[in-house]
């Protein structure tokens, strides 16, 4: 499946299928702010947002539901990205990167 996802000043995240354009799933966030950060994580098919009130989101597009969710963060989160070598998740706020190992698969 090919997807575009779409976060917008509504507070909420979008994906759309990439060939007919149709709206396949959408989440709002829950804290009645915009998205901050963004990364789709293509291996996985996530998507993984972050937002003002350093709440760390993360969306699984086959299972068309939010599987994480968490304030790990009292910070904005401004910039998500996953190192795939260490399967860790790298965030950066305004003075720094923390990173954060992913444990997948938890029942």
């Amino acid at each position: 499946q090919n997807y575009v996802v779409t976060v917008a000043y509504d507070n909420k995240m979008r994906v759309y299928d990439a060939k007919s354009g149709s709206l396949t799933m959408m989440l709002e966030n829950p804290h009645e702010c915009g998205f901050s950060a963004v990364y789709y994580d293509q291996d996985h098919c996530q998507v993984l947002l972050g937002d003002k009130h350093g709440f760390l989101f993360v969306f699984d597009i086959l299972k068309e539901r939010l599987v994480f969710t968490q304030r790990i963060l009292t910070k904005p989160l401004l910039c998500i990205c996953i190192n795939h070598a260490t399967d860790e998740i790298g965030i950066t706020l305004h003075d720094r990167v923390t990173w954060w190992q992913v444990v997948r698969d938890v029942a």
